[in-house]
């Protein structure tokens, strides 16, 4: 059984120990906006 606070402690600890995580994040956003203009 998952508890979510713990998931957000580990997902919190996972941010500020791994940078690669970032350029994931940035690779998403981009995706995102991608999509949305593709929408219109």
């Amino acid at each position: 059984m998952k508890k979510p606070f713990s998931y957000e402690i580990k997902l919190n600890k996972v941010i500020v120990g791994n940078s690669s995580l970032f350029s994931d994040l940035s690779i998403v956003i981009t995706f995102m906006i991608k999509r949305v203009f593709s929408m219109h």
